[in-house]
């Protein structure tokens, strides 16, 4: 029989994905604007930032709860 090595999973902070999520969300926002894109983009654009809020929420606290689990 062999052993498997038991695989950790990473720990990564999360909470900079979301972030940067939400900033492409509102280039791409002020590129439909200054480029005069397709108005109903601009909605778009603003419900993937409204929508990354309770994302990035909730990997402050998973981040939070890592670093707490960490110690």
């Amino acid at each position: 029989m062999s052993t498997r090595e038991e695989v950790q999973p990473l720990q990564i902070r999360t909470v900079p994905f979301a972030v940067a999520g939400m900033v492409l969300w509102a280039l791409g926002g002020l590129g439909v604007l200054v480029f005069d894109g397709p108005r109903h983009w601009i909605g778009i654009c603003v419900a993937g930032v409204l929508i990354g809020i309770p994302g990035l929420l909730t990997m402050i606290r998973h981040d939070r709860r890592e670093r707490r689990a960490a110690n």
